[in-house]
């Protein structure tokens, strides 16, 4: 693969989840560029890692942003793309990635719901080679990181991913099948979905469900903690991709939420947590980003 040895990554979207997969490769010495066309997020990312890092005066600063794409990918091993979950952006920024990278680059979509084989369209079957779906899961939910080929991928591609995540303190896992939402997704986007819908019936609160969610599953975190730590915009976008393939699910829950918590809501389900408090947990205390789409 391309310049294995540095290390290099290239991090295209700079929202909520783009900066949780660049601080996890920065925290293992991998250098990292940031790439996003709103320079304000970008640089809100880039401010929000170093936060992260307790870093000392004399180590090195492994990650940077940069306002030109095709800076943000030269030299770079693998290319992650974190856009949002916007099937014609996607499929554009690939294409303009399979373009622009090394012939052996790696690039990988974050998408956890649109799968990579309806991406790939108009790409080379060459460049198709080394494109696959690498899903990150939110630090609250673990290491984990679902790996699915677009349908070409190839082997050697999806076995060097696999050694360099685990070498991160990632635990790979290999979809066996092209799927619409990956093995974990598809279980809790039903849980996820049922959720919603007792929101949007006025059954229950955020704050009592996650109570008692955490209660019964001896969880950390509870399902409205979650949501509102991906992002509700990225819930609700994510949430009509399976219901456009889906058509028999209800879809009253997702037109509840976009307009009483995305449109004319505060944008959470729960108050924003203490900063001391995530810590003293052992999570991470972020602030909902967008993630304007790539140019």
């Amino acid at each position: 693969m391309a310049y294995r040895d540095t290390k290099h990554v290239a991090i295209i979207g700079c929202g909520t989840i783009g900066r949780q997969v660049a601080l996890v490769y920065v925290q293992h010495n991998r250098t990292v560029t940031l790439y996003d066309t709103n320079e304000d997020v970008a640089q809100d990312a880039l401010h929000w890692i170093e936060s992260q890092l307790n870093q000392k005066a004399d180590q090195p600063n492994h990650v940077k942003i940069t306002r030109d794409l095709e800076d943000a990918v030269e030299n770079a091993w693998m290319v992650i793309e974190c856009i949002a979950e916007d099937i014609d952006a996607k499929k554009q920024l690939l294409n303009t990635l399979s373009s622009l990278c090394a012939s052996n680059t790696i690039i990988t979509t974050n998408s956890s719901s649109i799968r990579s084989s309806a991406l790939v369209e108009g790409i080379t079957a060459a460049s198709q080679r080394r494109i696959l779906n690498a899903h990150y899961f939110p630090p609250a939910q673990g290491p984990f990181v679902e790996l699915m080929s677009c349908g070409q991928t190839s082997p050697d591609v999806i076995e060097s991913l696999t050694q360099e995540l685990r070498e991160i303190g990632r635990r790979p896992v290999v979809c066996q099948a092209d799927s619409t939402g990956f093995i974990m997704n598809r279980i809790w986007a039903a849980v996820k979905r049922e959720i919603m819908m007792v929101l949007a019936d006025g059954a229950g609160s955020p704050t009592d469900i996650d109570a008692m969610l955490k209660q019964a599953m001896q969880a950390k975190y509870g399902p409205c903690e979650l949501m509102d730590l991906v992002g509700l915009q990225t819930v609700c976008d994510i949430e009509e991709i399976y219901l456009k393939e889906r058509t028999y699910l209800p879809s009253y829950a997702l037109a509840f939420f976009r307009e009483n918590y995305v449109e004319s809501g505060t944008g959470r389900l729960l108050p924003p947590p203490r900063e001391e408090d995530e810590k003293q947990r052992g999570g991470l205390c972020l602030r909902a980003a967008t993630n304007p789409r790539p140019s």
